[in-house]
């Protein structure tokens, strides 16, 4: 679902993959081949690396990416983590997670301070 509040825009994706959310966006006649700026992203699956692809976070990149997972079946991946950090490169983004198990504060963690 995507929320539009005057210019800002929130997808939250609930339980879709990836492909299922791109899929949707072009079944509803959006444009692929432009990103759409996000204010807010709810990654897709709990952060489940079977469910998120490149092709998905260039087409929504956003300022805020939210995780909604406890760790149950390993979610969020780290690999997840990692495919964002690749793909969203140097640009500032903010990643906020609804719960920090222990490998999610070990992926996370900043060295040298």
């Amino acid at each position: 679902m995507l929320v539009a509040i005057g210019e800002r825009k929130i997808l939250l994706t609930g339980d879709a993959r990836g492909t299922t959310s791109l899929a949707g966006w072009k079944a509803a006649g959006h444009a692929t081949d432009k990103p759409v700026h996000l204010d807010i992203l709810k990654i897709p699956h709990h952060g489940s690396n079977r469910n998120i692809t490149r092709e998905f976070l260039e087409l929504f990149p956003a300022e805020h990416y939210v995780i909604s997972a406890d760790g149950k079946h390993s979610n969020p991946d780290v690999s997840t983590l990692r495919a964002m950090a690749e793909t969203l490169g140097n640009r500032p983004y903010i990643v906020h997670f609804t719960n920090h198990t222990p490998a999610m504060k070990a992926s996370t963690r900043r060295s040298g301070g």
